[in-house]
Parts: C-alpha cells; structure tokens; sequence
C-alpha cells in the first residue's frame, strides 16, 4: 500500500513541476513579444538590414546543397548506379 500512494505522491509532484515550468516558459514568450513590439519603433530600417542577411544566407545554403548533390552524383556515378 505504501508504494502505491508514494507513486502517487511523486507524479502529482511531477505535474506540478511541469506546469511551473510551463508557466514559465509562457511568460518569457509573452515577455518576448511584448519587447519586440515595444522595441520596433526605435528599429527603422531593420527590415533592409535583415533582407541582406537574409540573402547572405540564402546564398551559403543555396552553394552548400549544390556542393552536396554534386558529391552524390560523382558517388552514384563511381558505383555505376542510374
């Protein structure tokens, strides 16, 4: 009989833990968005300066899968498959 209620005791302590967590993580998000509204007045023209990274990186991926599918394609190609 002790075990079971023990059992007991230890998931609704887990429950509790995870719902302060949950709470907490909620609160960061809220917080979050709450700064990132407050901060875009100050932040003109940071749209362009993301455009440019944002391109940037389109780039890196964009040179990274073509150096990959080159590689697979001399692969498939040294072991003759179609």
């Amino acid at each position: 009989m002790r075990k079971s209620r023990q059992k007991t005791v230890n998931s609704k302590g887990q429950v509790t833990a995870f719902i302060v967590l949950g709470l907490i993580i909620l609160g960061i998000f809220l917080l979050a968005l709450y700064f990132d509204k407050f901060d875009n007045w100050k932040g003109a023209g940071k749209e362009t300066i993301l455009t440019y990274q944002a391109s940037d990186v389109e780039k890196v991926i964009y040179q990274c899968v073509e150096d990959l599918a080159e590689e697979g394609l001399v692969e498939m190609g040294k072991h003759g498959a179609m």
